[in-house]
């Protein structure tokens, strides 16, 4: 049906509106027949994201791609381009070999990307892979059906009972915050990291704020007052020297130790 209230209010696209719509009726019939996306218009088509090289860590991903190529063919900073989901089919690898170490794993799936179009049909038949600049056909590319087809059985960690087996209400999780850890502005790039292939650099890190380090010194302080160093070292894993250190301030804890020591400093208390 048509949305109830104009989509500019809602702040959806139309697709979006009725994607929902479907998932929302499916659950409110009965809750045991799966929604049929297939029924949606173009959800046949490929799914693509745009994507620009907006750090030196992204842009690096296509130094093999640029190398050799014409100044007008590499791509350059903050170039718009379109992101795809390649999908593992076998056929379209059946002469590759698996190396004996890696008997049990999968191969690598490609990196899809495409110069930016409109048409996201004319970019699909563009597409090719940024590490090894092979070509990859339309076919081997995620449609929205193909990566969108059971988001009616994602799971919602942020709640309590908001697994995709439960049904009704949800509540809200207590959440304890262990560390405050400062980042760049634009530091996960999760969306392009998901669909382009995962870089640790391209997330800015500047660390701890020092007084999340004081804080957890202090608490650790008082606590070796009150129990034995071994039981605070079998909690949290660390060693008793690592944490005598710590205690004393001999020694900077990681982000991971910090984390460690608060998970077992609730514990004991």
């Amino acid at each position: 049906p048509r949305p109830a209230i104009s989509l500019d209010e809602m702040g959806v696209e139309r697709w979006q509106h009725d994607f929902w719509h479907l998932i929302i009726q499916s659950e409110l019939w009965d809750g045991k027949a799966r929604p049929d996306f297939s029924i949606l218009p173009s959800f046949n088509r490929p799914a693509a994201s745009r994507y620009a090289a907006t750090t030196p860590h992204l842009l690096r991903w296509f130094k093999a791609y640029n190398e050799g190529k014409l100044r007008a063919k590499q791509v350059w900073p903050f170039n718009f381009m379109l992101a795809f989901q390649a999908k593992r089919l076998m056929e379209w690898e059946p002469e590759k070999e698996v190396a004996p170490r890696s008997r049990n794993r999968l191969p690598d799936l490609p990196r899809a990307v495409a110069p930016y179009h409109k048409d996201i049909s004319v970019a699909a038949r563009n597409c090719f892979d940024r590490e090894t600049d092979a070509r990859i056909p339309p076919e081997q590319l995620k449609t929205f059906l193909d990566a969108l087809g059971r988001y009616d059985l994602h799971p919602e960690p942020k709640f309590l009972f908001g697994d995709y087996r439960d049904r009704g209400a949800t509540k809200r999780r207590h959440v304890v915050v262990t560390e405050v850890r400062n980042i760049g502005k634009e530091a996960n790039r999760w969306e392009e990291q998901f669909y382009l292939g995962a870089e640790p650099e391209a997330q800015i890190v500047y660390g701890s704020a020092p007084q999340e380090e004081r804080q957890v010194c202090a608490r650790l302080q008082e606590a070796m007052e009150r129990h034995r160093v071994t039981a605070i070292a079998e909690a949290s894993g660390l060693s008793r020297k690592h944490i005598y250190a710590i205690a004393k301030r001999k020694t900077r804890p990681s982000a991971e130790a910090l984390n460690k020591l608060n998970r077992a400093l609730d514990q004991l208390s």
